[in-house]
């Protein structure tokens, strides 16, 4: 009886072995009945989709959703993959500037894949930074896939909540509020999320496109609808570069 394509890995930060399976016309489903809290349903249908995660062979959506956001990713595109016969995406809608159709294709076997910096180690990994006006001593880690989702719930766009909740430590102290992140001058605020994006691993997840028109753009593959709703044509705008 024929199967589903299995794909087999360990997840960057915590080191778990890790086994997914590709998507189906189920999942499918449930993403489309799911669009209003898509947030939510993606790690649902992520877990359902992913066999075994180090010796839990039973993976339920706590479970993904307490690893740190770059094993999350992993998990993501690595669902992806498995259901393309072709290891590829394409990426439809229409061109921002010359507004025609376009169909951009890329390999995700060519996507950049990133080690933790620092000769870091998982499961948890930490990194010390100094912010440049004040010299306020940080250490930051990554996002859990359950602090990410937590963040995503809250209205209105708010950059240095994110930050925030990657600090560990602010010289020293853990009882520090957002409020006191928040009355950083505009300089440290740039240099700490410059740092925490400088420090990202495992896949990389921006593509950089050309359409013909001589348009360029780069598209964060995770947010984008052909990503999560593989087939379906992509309506999102593209940032232009």
């Amino acid at each position: 009886m024929a199967g589903y394509i299995e794909r087999e890995f360990q997840l960057i930060v915590s080191g778990l072995d890790c086994i997914v399976r590709g998507q189906d016309g189920n999942w499918e489903q449930y993403l489309f009945d799911n669009t209003e809290r898509i947030n939510e349903a993606l790690p649902e249908y992520w877990a359902g989709l992913t066999l075994m995660l180090g010796d839990n062979e039973k993976v339920k959506t706590r479970d993904l959703l307490e690893l740190r956001s770059p094993d999350l990713n992993q998990i993501a595109i690595e669902i992806f993959r498995a259901g393309t016969l072709t290891d590829s995406i394409i990426l439809r809608g229409k061109c921002s500037e010359c507004k025609k159709s376009v169909n951009w294709a890329k390999d995700l076997a060519t996507l950049d894949f990133m080690p933790i910096p620092d000769d870091k180690t998982g499961p948890d990994p930490t990194f010390e930074f100094t912010t440049p006006q004040w010299g306020t001593e940080v250490v930051w880690g990554y996002l859990t896939g359950q602090q990410e989702l937590e963040q995503r719930k809250i209205p209105g766009f708010n950059p240095t909540r994110q930050t925030w909740k990657a600090i560990r430590s602010v010289n020293g102290r853990t009882d520090f509020t957002l409020k006191e992140v928040l009355a950083w001058p505009i300089a440290d605020q740039e240099a700490i999320r410059g740092e925490i994006e400088d420090k990202q691993c495992g896949y990389d997840p921006r593509i950089w496109l050309e359409h013909t028109c001589g348009s360029e753009v780069v598209i964060n593959l995770l947010g984008d609808p052909s990503f999560m709703m593989p087939g379906i044509h992509s309506a999102a705008r593209r940032s232009r570069i």
